[in-house]
């Protein structure tokens, strides 16, 4: 079965205990899927879109589906999302929420860590109202290196320390002049002026950075 069209979400129950349900192919623009959307069904796999944010409680509960790969830009998966045996291969920064304490309700949540004087603390992900840097112009001469470190606003306010590079994704403007690795480290390839993009995987929320290459 096929969903076409521009679909942002699938909606509660929508094909829970429709049993001759075996494979589905997603489109590329779903967000979410609500509460047992393919509960009791005969699902063997799923390939999640590369968009997605949401999977909440039982939505693949009680399926035939083994292993799945979670999209980087998902910050929740509800409790019980999938069968207790599948393997879920998903990003470092989803850990593992409990329902009231209860150990076989479970679920993930995406989260910020950030390391400061006073310490490191987790903040989450939905909760991030703004990222940024202390030095938005840098200057580099060829062949040297910089790290891009990224401070957090939660709920409107600055945290302390800079969080870690696992829930960021950088973009340089031109890879011949500046290249930047997953972990944020930049290195000047020759010389011209470059903008690097630093986005969180699981939101819209970014910051730009421009860079000279003497």
């Amino acid at each position: 079965m096929t969903i076409g069209g521009k679909v942002a979400y699938i909606g509660v129950g929508a094909f829970q205990g429709c049993t001759a349900l075996t494979s589905i192919k997603l489109p590329d623009s779903l967000k979410r899927i609500w509460g047992s959307a393919f509960e009791n069904t005969s699902l063997k796999s799923v390939k999640l879109p590369k968009r997605l944010q949401t999977i909440r409680d039982y939505a693949f509960k009680n399926t035939k589906i083994k292993k799945v790969t979670i999209p980087k830009s998902v910050d929740y998966i509800g409790r019980n999302a999938f069968p207790r045996k599948t393997k879920l291969k998903m990003a470092s920064y989803m850990k593992k929420v409990y329902n009231q304490g209860i150990r076989s309700q479970y679920g993930y949540r995406a989260y910020v860590t950030a390391k400061g004087k006073s310490g490191t603390k987790k903040y989450r992900a939905s909760k991030v109202t703004k990222i940024t840097t202390d030095n938005k112009r840098i200057k580099l001469k060829k062949g040297r290196t910089y790290v891009l470190k990224t401070k957090v606003f939660v709920s409107k306010k600055k945290k302390s320390g800079y969080i870690k590079n696992d829930i960021l994704e950088f973009v340089s403007s031109n890879g011949k002049v500046v290249k930047v690795t997953k972990g944020g480290k930049l290195k000047a390839l020759k010389k011209g002026t470059v903008t690097v993009t630093v986005k969180m995987r699981t939101s819209t929320k970014r910051y730009r950075v421009k860079v000279r290459v003497l």
